[in-house]
């Protein structure tokens, strides 16, 4: 694995184990009835908040392998934070 993801990694969990995201995805009662909807989006937008930050622009513009790092990302916070989230519905 190349620095720049592991670096992204890193601070994708980061923000989402402490919570510092400021974006909130679903209402309490949307995290009641669909919880494991909830917690992917919140790795979708968490990893999308954090690669722009990185690159300065949306992830995808300049380049491929942004786009498929991001995405990358964004597997690896779904199996890692929404795993045990998923599997009880």
């Amino acid at each position: 694995m190349s620095v720049l993801f592991m670096t992204l990694l890193f601070v994708c969990f980061i923000v989402v184990v402490l919570g510092a995201g400021s974006l909130q995805t679903c209402t309490d009662a949307q995290q009641i009835l669909m919880p494991c909807v909830c917690c992917k989006k919140e790795c979708w937008f968490t990893a999308t908040e954090m690669a722009t930050e990185y690159y300065g622009h949306m992830p995808g513009t300049g380049g491929q392998s942004e786009t498929q790092m991001t995405l990358q990302i964004m597997r690896t916070c779904m199996q890692d934070e929404c795993g045990d989230v998923c599997k009880k519905q």
